[in-house]
């Protein structure tokens, strides 16, 4: 569905908000109507606004800006729900189920689990851009869905906000002492480790929660790859250089995603000794998604989308055998 146009050739404010009350917006729109807020994102929560060259706000401003953010995730809402409901009977039971983050949701870029569904697999994806696992896990909404004992499979994201989201806090300040890749654990503080071990119970809770509803789900889990940090960036670029690093230093680019290796490859090293759990399986990006590879700072680009994929596709194929996909994309 093309963008309806004003004489100006921009869509209107009414436009939009209409095409998101109805829930008839389609994934093209939401990328030509909306762009990432820079003064209000924060690390792995991408924040949204009206894309003013394409949408015309003219007199209604102030609304605009208000509404912005709330709208895209409204409109991201909508298609994952069209998604869901195309070709799919009243009273459908989904067999997998997708709660997650930005790596799962996101209005401007093609995830995973977009890449996924356009390939069949019968997907009910509840992920919400900007989600913490905090609010994931100690708020569920998938509890219900899970009661029905219907999924075979729960495809998880989280813990980003808790890895790379605080790292004003868990960084130490740039020192000319420490300059080298190989100084890289040397900044990384205790706190960091708090923030980890917060995230770990909370996979404990996410698993404690999906045995006692439906025993026989299994879990699968991932856990992100090697963020790059730019500079200037909004999500984590800005945050390094407010700990003093200079990004357009190489040497000092090269200390920076040296530390996020780490912390990246921390998280992982957990997750790989959680999947030996019974029921959990544990999918390692890492290989995969290279530094070119990347929509922004945080988010792969649909192209890797695309390879991710295919880790996901052994667990999920045995598990849907029986299930028809609704819409299948070569």
């Amino acid at each position: 569905m093309k963008s309806p146009r004003t004489a100006r050739g921009r869509a209107s404010l009414a436009d939009v908000t209409s095409a998101v009350l109805s829930r008839t917006i389609t994934k093209e729109q939401m990328k030509d109507w909306f762009e990432v807020d820079p003064q209000a994102s924060t690390s792995f929560a991408p924040a949204f606004k009206l894309n003013y060259r394409n949408v015309d706000v003219s007199g209604l401003e102030k609304t605009a800006d208000a509404a912005g953010h709330t709208l895209a995730v409204e409109a991201q809402s909508a298609v994952q729900k069209n998604q869901h409901a195309l070709g799919a009977p009243k009273g459908h039971t989904y067999p997998i189920i997708a709660e997650g983050d930005s790596w799962f949701s996101h209005p401007l870029n093609t995830t995973v689990v977009d890449v996924l569904q356009a390939q069949g697999y019968d997907i009910l994806n509840i992920a919400k851009a900007g989600d913490t696992i905090e609010n994931m896990v100690g708020h569920p909404t998938y509890l219900g869905d899970l009661a029905r004992k219907t999924v075979k499979t729960f495809l998880f994201s989280g813990g980003g906000n808790d890895i790379l989201g605080n790292l004003d806090k868990v960084l130490e300040l740039y020192d000319v002492a420490h300059p080298n890749v190989s100084d890289a654990a040397w900044y990384i503080r205790p706190e960091f480790d708090a923030d980890l071990n917060n995230v770990k119970s909370y996979y404990a809770l996410l698993l404690s929660q999906i045995r006692r509803a439906s025993p026989d789900t299994t879990l699968i889990v991932h856990g992100y790859a090697y963020a790059q940090a730019q500079a200037h960036g909004i999500f984590i670029g800005s945050k390094f250089e407010n700990r003093g690093f200079d990004l357009l230093n190489a040497k000092q680019n090269a200390l920076a995603q040296a530390i996020i290796r780490i912390m990246i490859d921390r998280f992982n090293t957990f997750l790989k000794t959680f999947a030996a759990s019974s029921n959990v399986e544990y999918v390692d990006f890492r290989p995969i998604v290279g530094k070119n590879d990347w929509f922004d700072e945080l988010h792969p680009n649909a192209a890797t989308a695309k390879r991710m994929a295919k880790l996901y596709a052994p667990f999920l194929a045995t598990r849907i055998a029986a299930t028809k996909p609704t819409r299948r994309v070569a």
